[in-house]
């Protein structure tokens, strides 16, 4: 299937006759399907099929997607939500040389119900807007006075999501572009002791792996040597390659 959504496409989309249909039914349907890996997939095939058009991404399909992102149907909305970090971070040339695309771009977590991050479905909605903040960060958008909002949106997701390889690599993508403040970076520091953060404390241990100080490697070596639980140090283990892969 993945060959189906991800090579064949783009290949018949190199047609001109197909191209446009295929986004259209990508942005209009298959992103929003009911199955998780069908959406994954029309994701990545719109990863793949978006710089081929971005004109027409940007003027007929970025304003229906922007437009579900706040949907009270959980697919539908961790969908649209992940359809946008796919066009923003591959057409963000097109899409930051207008105002208007580049408002919608940049509205979306603004525009998602404080109930939608807490309730049932936050852990997707969650994984989706790390995904989509994940994009922004390699694709260089100004996010200005965002970063705090943004911030507190990864220690969620951290707090609530039981699998967060892919929130580690989107949050060192943002640690990268935007600079952590010294009281965020002790959060995520503090979030490792278990009187802070209880059963999430594995996650923000994965995610000292996307800091730089020397304070942060002597943490993960001490974990490694002396972590409670089997997770914790397979977790320091993990973020210790991570660290000196970055520290090269």
């Amino acid at each position: 299937m993945r060959n189906a959504f991800v090579v064949t496409s783009r290949k018949i989309a190199e047609f001109d006759e197909y191209k446009h249909p295929l986004l259209h039914h990508l942005c209009t349907v298959t992103v929003y399907h009911w199955d998780l890996k069908t959406r994954e997939l029309a994701v990545k095939a719109l990863r793949e099929l978006a710089p081929l058009s971005p004109a027409y991404v940007r003027t007929h399909l970025l304003p229906g997607i922007v437009a579900n992102v706040a949907s009270p149907f959980l697919a539908v909305r961790h969908g649209a939500i992940t359809a946008v970090a796919a066009i923003a971070e591959t057409i963000a040339v097109e899409l930051v040389s207008h105002t208007d695309a580049s408002k919608m771009v940049l509205d979306v977590a603004d525009s998602i119900p404080a109930r939608y991050i807490e309730d049932f479905g936050a852990s997707l909605t969650l994984a989706a807007l790390t995904t989509y903040m994940g994009s922004l960060s390699r694709a260089g958008w100004s996010i200005g006075e965002a970063q705090g909002k943004y911030f507190a949106l990864f220690e969620l997701a951290f707090i609530t999501c039981k699998t967060v390889d892919d929130i580690v690599v989107d949050f060192t993508s943002f640690v990268d572009a935007c600079n952590l403040t010294p009281d965020q970076r002790l959060r995520i520091v503090k979030h490792t002791q278990v009187a802070s953060s209880g059963t999430s404390r594995e996650s923000f241990v994965l995610a000292v792996g996307a800091l730089e100080k020397p304070s942060d490697l002597e943490l993960l070596c001490s974990l490694v040597a002396e972590g409670t639980t089997v997770e914790i140090r397979r977790n320091a283990a993990a973020a210790l390659g991570q660290f000196c892969t970055r520290a090269r």
